[in-house]
């Protein structure tokens, strides 16, 4: 933060930075670069939220006031990434307008799918493996058993393993009470397809 933000105004700080924290929750992991006009006006529109709640509570003090509208901009921040922009998505298409919402790819709006449920998944790698994960996430696994990186990176509990040759491998031993259960991670370059149910 430069010096100068510690002398403006305490409902201004507050905006700002609720306004900003509130824009970091929307749009995490959607992409990798955002331009200066989006980060700027995103916060801003926040921050809007924060300062009406921040004038709206003065009553409680300066520290409370601070305290709502930071939290205020964090819930219409979580609002507009869970409801917000699918809503709006539907609207403008149902208007005939339709829009690329600036996701940064494919896979990434797919991951980043709130509510994603994944009940199977097969994995096909460059030396002509596939790999299954048939049961739903692990809570005993780490990353829950079934991971997607933003990268394609694939962490994922390999169940069966069909070979180049097309014979099945089931795998024994991936789940025990010792030794918890057992994950493999594939980097994205060795990933050619993706299969989800």
């Amino acid at each position: 933060m430069p010096p100068e933000y510690f002398n403006l105004p305490l409902e201004i700080q507050t905006a700002l930075g609720g306004g900003y924290l509130a824009f970091a929750i929307a749009y995490a992991g959607l992409s990798d670069q955002y331009r200066a006009t989006d980060i700027v006006f995103r916060t801003m529109a926040f921050g809007l939220i924060s300062l009406m709640a921040f004038r709206l509570s003065q009553q409680l003090g300066p520290i409370g006031a601070s305290a709502l509208g930071v939290a205020a901009a964090l819930v219409a921040g979580i609002l507009w990434r869970v409801v917000g922009i699918r809503l709006v998505n539907r609207i403008l298409a149902g208007l005939g307008v339709h829009r690329e919402d600036g996701t940064y790819s494919a896979w990434t709006a797919l991951i980043q799918q709130p509510g994603l449920t994944v009940s199977q998944l097969s994995v096909h790698t460059k030396d002509g493996r596939i790999l299954y994960q048939n049961a739903l996430h692990d809570p005993k696994a780490h990353l829950n058993g079934m991971y997607f990186g933003r990268d394609g990176s694939i962490v994922m509990v390999v169940e069966e393993e069909e070979l180049p040759d097309g014979t099945e491998e089931v795998r024994t031993g991936v789940r025990g009470p010792e030794w918890n259960t057992r994950v493999t991670y594939i980097p994205a370059d060795q990933i050619t397809r993706v299969n989800l149910r």
